[in-house]
Parts: structure tokens; sequence; C-alpha cells
């Protein structure tokens, strides 16, 4: 015989389990849509940053006071600081419950370019930044100056950079008629590079600077433009 009652406690007992599980499954609903929909308190900048500002960055990322976690537009808070002259990359994450994170690496600033005047900064890349810039703001960066000098001259840096006898005595790499280079030194002098082998020639003035302390010696300008002999026009 079927027992009627034990059939009825086993459905109570079945419904009360769906009722609950149904309570559990909307509460968490609930709870998410409250998070997700829950208003940005806080900009989280986790990058050191030396040339960009945190006023810059928090007048890009276009938050208002009804700006919420789940409908901010991470895509255009990226695209907006990406167009900052001295960022690199830059990644704009949300952090749930109320919170927005910000990463930005900047550009890294070798030297510094000169165009009618005023000083622009060069990348790691050898592009110029467009953004001014004093020599105050940038001291021990080397000046590159010329028409078209920015184009190639990161080569010949380099090849300064390496050389560490003569590095502390160069103030500025200046191309000379759009096809050649002069290394101009700190006190003025000029030392002229030959325009097929500039590189060569570096190597050799650090090693003359090692030998013979040459950019010590009183000139006014030292021409390797020929490979075979110096000339010192004193």
């Amino acid at each position: 015989m079927i027992n009627l009652r034990s059939i009825f406690e086993k459905i109570k007992i079945l419904l009360l389990f769906l009722l609950l599980s149904l309570l559990f499954f909307f509460s968490i609903i609930a709870v998410r849509y409250t998070i997700l929909n829950s208003n940005i308190k806080e900009v989280k900048i986790v990058s050191r940053l030396k040339n960009i500002t945190s006023q810059e960055i928090m007048s890009l990322i276009a938050l208002s006071k009804d700006s919420t976690v789940l409908g901010y537009d991470i895509k255009t808070a990226n695209k907006n600081l990406s167009d900052l002259p001295f960022a690199r990359d830059v990644v704009v994450k949300k952090q749930f419950p109320n919170s927005i994170e910000v990463t930005i690496k900047e550009k890294n600033v070798i030297a510094l370019f000169q165009e009618n005047g005023l000083l622009y900064p060069v990348d790691e890349k050898g592009e110029v930044i467009p953004q001014r810039t004093t020599y105050d703001d940038t001291k021990n960066l080397i000046i590159v100056s010329g028409n078209g000098a920015q184009v190639h001259f990161l080569p010949i840096f380099d090849k300064v950079k390496k050389s560490p006898a003569i590095l502390p005595y160069i103030f500025q790499i200046e191309k000379v008629e759009n096809r050649r280079y002069n290394l101009i030194l700190q006190d003025g002098k000029i030392v002229m590079l030959p325009q097929s082998t500039p590189l060569l020639a570096i190597e050799k003035l650090n090693t003359l600077q090692i030998k013979t302390d040459i950019l010590n010696k009183k000139f006014k300008r030292l021409d390797l433009r020929d490979t075979k002999r110096m000339l010192i026009e004193e």
C-alpha cells in the first residue's frame, strides 16, 4: 500500500529545497547586480610616472559622479590615455567592487631634439615627442640638432653612449648640410665626423681620448672627415 503521508513529506522537503535554492540564486544575482552597478569611488594609478601627471590621467579617463563599474567604457579610457605624448603602453582595468586601476609605461627620454630654438624630448626609438621642454628640465641629455637629424641619429647616439672616454664631453650631435654630423663638446669645441664612416671616427676619437686626452687640449675644431689623417684647427 502506498504511503501518501511519506510521499507528501518528501514533496514538501523537495519544494522547500527548491524555494531555498531560488532564494539563494536570486540573492547572488541581486548582490552581483549591486556590485556591478555601484559607483566608481577610486582610481588607482599603480605606475611611477615622471612626465605624466595624475591630473592629466583624471581628465582623460572621463569619470563622472554617476560612473559605475559595469557601465564604464574601458576601451575609450585606454584610447584617451594612449594619446598622451609620453605614454608608451596603457592598461585600464576594472577592479571590483568600485575602483579603476590605471597602469602606464612611459616612453624613455634619451635625448633632446632642437628645432627653431625649441627643445623636444626624443624617446628610445628615436621618435620626437611633440611636447616642448626646457634644458633645465632634462639636464645631462644630449641635444640633437640640424635638418633631419632626428631621423637617422640613433646609430651615432648609441656609439657615443658606448664610448665612455668621450661621453662626458658631448653636449650636442649636430647634422650638417643634411648629410653628416658634428659632435659639439660642452666647451664649444667641434669634432667633425665623416659622412661615410662616422661610427669608426667616434671609435677612433674614444681611443685618442684614452691615449692622449685630446678633448682637453686647446683647439676650435677637430676634423676627422679624412679617414687617413686628422686636422686640428686651433
